[in-house]
């Protein structure tokens, strides 16, 4: 959608007010995923759940390859790198309903995945040996640094906001924010491999010597492990700190953090994808061999294989309730459960060479070779809600404060119920605390506010779940959102 016609709403205890102002962008739910498999350790795993069929919530024939692999900001904007030798070169912004916001020029092929800096500034590499921030709202430049290479490493952004990327000139850069160099880390073979960081800041990074590197945080060398072939993969640390890297021997390597190994597992092909982590640790990849696998993460055993009808360079996404999606070099798009159970399957144009990401709905998105991006996922709902607290912890006797955001998702007026409740620390609902109650929104309209609520100083002590719902009707529920906050004595 193009604008929305916003309504605010003020509520103060239970008094109601409308507002009418002018026209502005609908911002969906937070939950981003802001980097190459979501997070600096490249876990790959998602708090949202994700689709439970092939259904397509929207497509866009960008008309060339897309090999990058999307992420996701906090305002929903998704963005992917695009091109080859045909043209299409550049850096696409999607709206979540599948317009585009910009398109950012490049000199040559986007194939990096991008990364988010924390004021959502997009980090990304291109064939034309740049390495760009852009401004995202308005897909202007920032800044750029020219490396020695073409970049195809995905870029990674530390939790201080420093910035990570290899390029095919052997080395490892660290910039900050403005990219300005404070390190360079020399390989001797091109990166291909997007950095991982630990939580004590060391940085592991394949290189295409044969080897994965372990670099501390000021840029000296931690230790080299020696890998059978070359590293495509990424490295993804597991939270006992064991990192798991592929490599073109074959092999899935899990090695200590003090560099020495810990097991190997042998495929029947080159292991190109980054390993994903399930929640209880399971290691999840596929391989030149056909099969994705999952493997159990203290010795390496197989827990189970799925056969495909082609081999694998993309990385697996995760959900919430650790369904993994993953495109093949079959013209495939997977979703299996946790046990290798094909839940369902999309049948591209072509290949998927780039990995997924799922935004904080759980809409799945990924580009195909095709020249296509997908997004799946049902349609939303008539009308959605997201409440934002405040603050999380709140004194009895104090102010219980949130943000609500009411978006008309269809171009038709909509009236409809709106109520909020709450559940109790012993158990037991309260409410309603809020309606229910009738309200209207234009058509791709929105209605946004700050709610306070006064906390009894009787209010029991503990943790409360608070609900906002809306519908058809009581029993007919479009949407709800929640959030948990617990009630502390007074100091």
């Amino acid at each position: 959608m193009s604008g929305a016609r916003s309504d605010h709403i003020l509520i103060l205890g239970s008094i109601l007010v409308l507002l009418f102002s002018a026209l502005v962008v609908a911002q969906p739910l937070d939950g981003p995923w802001s980097m190459f498999l979501h997070d600096d350790h490249h876990t790959g795993r998602s708090p949202a759940i994700g689709p439970e069929t092939n259904e397509l919530r929207w497509s866009y024939n960008v008309g060339y390859a897309m090999m990058s692999s999307p992420v996701i900001g906090e305002d929903g904007t998704i963005y992917a790198g695009c091109g080859n030798a045909s043209g299409g070169t550049g850096v696409y912004a999607f709206n979540p309903d599948g317009t585009i916001k910009w398109i950012f020029p490049t000199g040559d092929a986007v194939w990096a995945s991008p990364a988010l800096g924390e004021d959502g500034t997009i980090y990304v590499g291109c064939w034309d040996y740049n390495f760009y921030a852009i401004e995202p709202d308005s897909g202007t430049q920032l800044w750029s640094y020219t490396t020695g290479g073409k970049i195809y490493a995905p870029a990674t952004v530390a939790p201080n906001g420093d910035v990570y990327v290899g390029s095919n000139d052997d080395k490892l850069y660290r910039f900050n924010a403005e990219l300005d160099t404070i390190w360079t880390y020399e390989t001797l073979g091109w990166v291909y491999s997007g950095p991982a960081i630990a939580d004590d800041g060391t940085i592991y990074v394949g290189s295409f010597d044969d080897s994965l590197h372990a670099v501390n945080w000021d840029g000296s060398r931690k230790w080299v492990y020696p890998l059978g072939g070359n590293a495509w993969s990424s490295a993804a640390i597991a939270d006992d700190g064991t990192i798991y890297i592929g490599s073109y021997d074959d092999q899935l390597h899990a090695v200590n953090p003090d560099g020495t190994p810990k097991w190997t597992f042998l495929t029947g092909g080159n292991v190109i994808p980054s390993p994903s982590i399930l929640s209880n640790g399971n290691i999840i990849f596929g391989a030149n061999d056909d099969y994705i696998y999952a493997l159990e993460p203290e010795n390496g055993t197989v827990v189970w294989s799925y056969l495909t009808g082609g081999s694998f360079q993309a990385s697996a996404a995760i959900d919430a309730e650790d369904n993994i999606y993953v495109g093949g070099i079959d013209d495939t798009f997977y979703s299996l459960d946790k046990d290798g159970n094909l839940r369902w399957s999309y049948l591209t144009g072509h290949n998927v060479y780039c990995s997924a990401a799922i935004d904080a709905e759980g809409v799945v998105y990924v580009g195909g070779q095709d020249g296509v991006f997908y997004a799946f996922g049902p349609p939303p709902p008539t009308v959605s809600i997201s409440l934002a607290p405040t603050a999380t912890i709140v004194e009895q006797g104090g102010i219980l404060e949130y943000d609500i955001v009411l978006v008309n998702n269809t171009e038709e007026w909509q009236t409809f119920g709106f109520g909020t409740i709450a559940d109790l620390p012993g158990g037991g609902t309260y409410g309603p605390i809020l309606g229910p109650m009738n309200l209207t929104l234009f058509p791709e309209g929105m209605m946004d506010g700050h709610i306070t609520h006064n906390v009894p100083l009787t209010a029991p002590l503990g943790d409360y779940v608070y609900y906002g719902k809306v519908g058809e009707s009581a029993s007919v529920i479009w949407d709800e959102d929640s959030f948990t906050f617990t009630v502390i004595a007074p100091e």
